[in-house]
């Protein structure tokens, strides 16, 4: 798993701000032992455990590498 630095994680964190339920993402985020892009609309949003929903996909913001709109 990649490790982002400093002005990456800044970057994600802004975007993450901008987040709302029903908004069209682009993201591409580690999964098990690869990384996978999904393309979809949010469904949920949970800032307590840091995690996002995208076509009934649970996806922790710490294994998001790359998210656009």
């Amino acid at each position: 798993k990649k490790t982002l630095s400093e002005d990456e994680l800044e970057r994600l964190q802004r975007e993450y701000e901008k987040l709302s339920k029903g908004s069209i993402v682009k993201l591409k985020y580690y999964n098990i032992d690869h990384y996978e892009v999904l393309e979809g609309m949010i469904s949920k949003i949970d800032l307590i455990e840091r995690k996002i929903c995208v076509v009934k996909r649970e996806i922790f913001f710490d294994d998001i590498i790359d998210l656009n709109f």
